[in-house]
């Protein structure tokens, strides 16, 4: 992954699967809980919470919070196939993303869900 995003640290990541927060009403709990598709979604939430990568830049929460979102996605996909809402929000995230480097856009779009294609 690109040297011009800093991570979350393992720490944290495993600290953020491991969180049991109140589910948001936006999520599923089905979701939530879902060993497969859970732990992702657990860590995007726990970025947005700001209970993880509070040390981070908010640009860097920003890339991380786009490449959880793309992991659950992804989760998401192969266990369910694709689903219009779940790609949706990576769409919504691009659209609406604040001055960012496109090029790590893309870069954790390819790593984790392929190749961009707007079809």
């Amino acid at each position: 992954m690109s040297s011009n995003m800093v991570h979350l640290t393992e720490d944290e990541i495993n600290s953020a699967m491991e969180l049991k927060l109140p589910v948001p009403n936006h999520v599923s709990e089905e979701y939530y809980v879902d060993p497969d598709i859970g732990p992702p979604l657990r860590v995007y939430l726990a970025i947005e919470a700001g209970t993880v990568g509070q040390d981070l830049s908010e640009l860097d929460q920003y890339y991380n919070l786009y490449l959880w979102n793309c992991k659950f996605t992804k989760a998401f996909r192969d266990k369910f196939n694709n689903d219009y809402g779940i790609e949706q929000q990576n769409e919504k995230m691009l659209e609406y993303a604040p001055e960012v480097d496109w090029a790590v856009m893309e870069e954790i779009h390819n790593s984790t869900l392929g190749p961009y294609d707007p079809q």
